[in-house]
């Protein structure tokens, strides 16, 4: 995969990382563990994305 297509998917999935840790603020889980939850699964969806290689067929 092309590399600003990465850099897009990254910033979207982050985006929506975020938005997720401020949705569950707002709707009051604050002092739970929910928000962060998200907050991380974003970002280790980032670097697993970034990390492990793109699986290719070889024929």
């Amino acid at each position: 995969m092309p590399i600003p297509i990465k850099i897009v998917f990254s910033l979207v999935v982050l985006a929506v990382g975020v938005a997720g840790y401020y949705f569950l603020n707002w709707l009051g889980q604050g002092q739970g563990v929910s928000q962060y939850l998200a907050l991380f699964l974003g970002v280790f969806a980032v670097i697993s994305f970034w990390i492990f290689p793109e699986v290719v067929n070889k024929k």
